[in-house]
């Protein structure tokens, strides 16, 4: 089984923000996993654009100029 890196408990407000009386743990799995898979393609541009500038430090633009 896989180990989440967000916790379960943020999707499980975000979701009932959204309008759900009730949330089951596949659908605050469903969403971490979406939430992770989705950070990890921002932040690999995000590195991209990090390196083509020849810096080590990642910086928030980079991250917005990824979006």
């Amino acid at each position: 089984m896989r180990k989440n890196v967000l916790p379960y408990a943020p999707a499980e407000r975000m979701l009932k923000q959204a309008g759900a009386r009730r949330v089951s743990m596949e659908a605050k799995i469903a969403l971490m996993q979406t939430l992770e898979e989705e950070a990890g393609r921002l932040i690999a541009k995000a590195v991209q654009v990090m390196k083509n500038c020849n810096r080590k430090t990642l910086l928030g633009e980079d991250l917005r100029l990824s979006q």
